[in-house]
């Protein structure tokens, strides 16, 4: 019993959860009709340089799944609250990112919503102990240990205006769980998100 209750502690135990808003959030968001949300930026805590292009490619790997599951918990969000935006489909935000070469980490959030088209763009970061997709597989073939559950350290979600070219809303977890998927990871992070959502009605 006392290993179950512990178990329950950790998968909700969140130590942060700080929100940024700007001051004009309110104004920014009446203006926006189109949103793409990017691939999210994984990184897997570990430190094996001899398997660096595995590891590298898990991370891409895990920044899709995550990317999609956002884009699943946006549309939900859109849908009950009847919100009038359209998220660009996540095949076509790759499928532009990917032709154009365009390399996130290396190009302004505003050019990159110009060339996507849309009024803001979200954009995510997530650092896990252990892969959240395919764990056994990737550890079989990397020889670096069991892969289950993994401990996510840093959860982070921010929207860029395309208009101002700002960040205008930040959504912060810090040593946010154990998950034991991409879908739980992203479940998780958008119903502790979603009361402060911007895109929200009852938030003015």
């Amino acid at each position: 019993m006392k290993q179950f209750l512990l178990i329950i502690i950790v998968i909700f135990a969140i130590s942060c959860e700080p929100v940024y808003q700007a001051e004009n959030t309110a104004q920014i968001v009446k203006q926006h009709r189109t949103i793409a949300i990017l691939p999210t930026r994984a990184l897997i805590e570990i430190k094996n340089t001899g398997e660096a292009d595995k590891i590298k490619a898990q991370e891409k790997l895990e920044g899709q799944k995550l990317q999609s599951g956002l884009s699943d918990r946006f549309q939900e969000r859109i849908k009950i609250k009847n919100l009038d935006i359209v998220i660009l489909p996540n095949d076509s935000t790759n499928k532009i990112l990917n032709k154009t070469n365009i390399i996130i980490s290396q190009t302004s959030y505003q050019k990159i919503a110009e060339l996507l088209n849309v009024d803001a763009i979200v954009v995510s970061k997530v650092s896990m102990a252990k892969p959240l997709t395919n764990a056994e597989a990737f550890f079989s073939s990397l020889l670096a240990g069991p892969g289950f559950n993994s401990k996510v350290t840093t959860a982070d979600i921010s929207i860029i205006d395309r208009s101002s070219g700002r960040m205008f809303w930040n959504f912060t977890w810090e040593n946010s769980g154990t998950f034991v998927s991409a879908d739980a990871l992203t479940k998780s992070l958008m119903k502790s998100a979603v009361t402060r959502f911007p895109y929200n009605p009852e938030i003015k």
